[in-house]
């Protein structure tokens, strides 16, 4: 028997003639590339970037990569991915502290905008939904809930976010990055994290490091694509001793650069190209958010996390930081404990202890799951077609 697997279903053919057989393979090949899909989530590059690094696979698969979010989120989405049919869907965002009295307009506003999601997705006609979670993607997910558009959610932190939990019972699969997330869901499946194939072809000659001191290890520090203040501040004002030791690639965010200069130090405002900055480091300093963490694992790459802290989020960076500090992955310093001082402390520590810190990679479980997730979404399309 001959097994022909493709698209996520699989084919067998009896004794078949070489023909019909790639005839048949053929044909099941252009019935899955006519498939339309719809991703969304957005808000923060942390539910926009796992989007993002699915669609290289999901073009090879579905005729059209469409993707639902926010006016704000649409220059990022289509500069990085410039195939994706972008089409703007506004949402309403919960605002922290909870109590905050502009959260009372929040199931006005989300009833107008899933209006809009439902004149969208009838307008589409996609097979399927793939959300990513966070305020951005509830009118859509709501919306295809409504209209009979099976949809599948991805949560990539410790635990479910609150967009993803008010649409899970109804999801073909939660799919999660941590099983602690889908604990107990009944459709929910460990599957990883979507992971930037770039990431893993970064070159570090294409980085200008002609003014660093080639004896001193190289330091990147991740600020964000929107910036984190006190890891910038706390950068700058320990460069003058951080450069007698390393030399630091500083990555700030558009809203933080600055005319911050000194030797040994280089400030980067946004870096499209981030796995040529990875490649070109020997340690990392960054926040908690799931992806950059899955991203830095996957590549071994030893790295000091400096977590969001509660309140300011919901929790989730200290979560996830939490569960890969226990397992001897990564060093974590909490930025209430944050300054020159002992940042210079822990990436000593980071630098002398960096050769367990990746051994211990080697005993996570798969955390690179995008092939697994296209896999999974092209055979739910297949299906509802």
């Amino acid at each position: 028997m001959q097994n022909f697997e493709n698209c996520g279903k699989i084919f067998y053919f009896d004794n078949l003639h070489p023909l019909p057989a790639f005839v048949a393979r053929v044909s099941h090949i252009a019935y899955t590339i006519l498939m339309k899909i719809v991703l969304t989530g957005g808000g923060t590059g942390g539910h926009i970037m796992p989007n993002l690094a699915l669609v290289p696979l999901l073009n090879q698969r579905f005729e059209t990569v469409y993707y639902l979010s926010g006016q704000k989120d649409k220059e990022l989405v289509t500069s990085l991915c410039p195939s994706v049919a972008y089409r703007v869907c506004e949402s309403i965002k919960l605002k922290r502290p909870i109590w905050d009295l502009s959260n009372l307009w929040i199931p006005f506003g989300l009833d107008k905008h899933k209006k809009e999601a439902i004149a969208l997705l009838k307008e589409l006609a996609p097979n399927l939904v793939f959300s990513k979670g966070g305020f951005a993607s509830l009118p859509v997910v709501l919306a295809a809930k409504q209209l009979g558009i099976p949809y599948v959610l991805h949560e990539s932190d410790f635990t479910m976010g609150l967009a993803n939990k008010l649409v899970a019972k109804h999801a073909v699969h939660s799919l999660a990055s941590f099983e602690n997330a889908i604990k107990g869901q009944k459709n929910g499946l460990h599957i990883g994290s979507p992971l930037r194939k770039s990431i893993y072809e970064g070159d570090k000659n294409r980085i200008d490091t002609s003014n660093f001191d080639k004896k001193k290890p190289i330091v990147l520090v991740i600020g964000g694509s929107q910036g984190a203040t006190a890891i910038n501040n706390c950068t700058m004002l320990a460069t003058p001793e951080l450069s007698t030791h390393y030399n630091i690639l500083h990555i700030t965010g558009k809203k933080h650069a600055s005319d911050f200069r000194h030797k040994n130090y280089l400030q980067i405002p946004f870096a499209f190209n981030m796995g040529d900055y990875l490649a070109a480091s020997d340690l990392v300093v960054s926040r908690g958010g799931a992806n950059i963490l899955f991203e830095l694992l996957a590549l071994k790459k030893p790295s000091l996390i400096i977590p969001l802290p509660k309140g300011v989020s919901r929790g989730d960076q200290s979560q996830n930081t939490n569960y890969f500090a226990q397992k001897n992955c990564i060093l974590k310093l909490d930025q209430e404990d944050l300054t020159p001082a002992t940042l210079l402390d822990s990436l000593g520590q980071l630098h002398n202890r960096r050769q367990s810190l990746m051994e211990a990679c080697n005993t996570l479980p798969a955390l690179d799951g995008t092939q697994a997730i296209v896999d999974l979404l092209v055979s739910i399309g297949t299906q509802a077609k």
